[in-house]
């Protein structure tokens, strides 16, 4: 089983990665809707929203509660992006940044201060939930980027 040390190094790994993506990328192009029907002002709030859920079912976790209830399906997905994109929306691109920074130290500070023994298989689904979250837009950011 991968230590609590390594997911949380992994964790900020990945999330330099993604972060590393879009930096020096102009105000113009963060607002281009490039990806289908989203911009990098959609993208990052979205990531910034999962940050949010899942952190919070890290917290729940540790206490011993149940994680936060999500659902399943294309449609509750949605729902939920559209959610986080929506709340974000009027936000500069600095602002846009400077939550999802905020969320991801929150995140990591919540798996930090979590006890290694509540690492059971609910935490470590959303952890590694977040993990391909970042490498799935690192991916698709830096394959959007050399297109640029």
């Amino acid at each position: 089983m991968t230590s609590e040390a390594e997911i949380s190094n992994q964790l900020h790994d990945v999330f330099a990665a993604f972060d590393e993506t879009f930096a020096g990328i102009t105000e113009t192009q963060m607002r281009r809707l490039d990806f289908d029907e989203w911009s990098l002002m959609d993208i990052i709030p979205h990531v910034t929203g999962w940050n949010e859920v899942m952190g919070e079912s890290l917290e729940r976790v540790a206490r011993g509660d149940s994680p936060v209830r999500i659902g399943s399906g294309v449609e509750i997905f949605d729902a939920w992006n559209e959610k986080f994109v929506a709340k974000k929306r009027p936000c500069s691109p600095s602002e846009v940044v400077n939550d999802l920074l905020v969320s991801f130290q929150n995140f990591h500070e919540v798996l930090e201060a979590s006890p290694e023994k509540k690492f059971d298989q609910r935490a470590i689904e959303r952890i590694n939930f977040e993990i391909s979250h970042y490498e799935e837009h690192t991916k698709q950011i830096g394959e959007w980027r050399k297109g640029q």
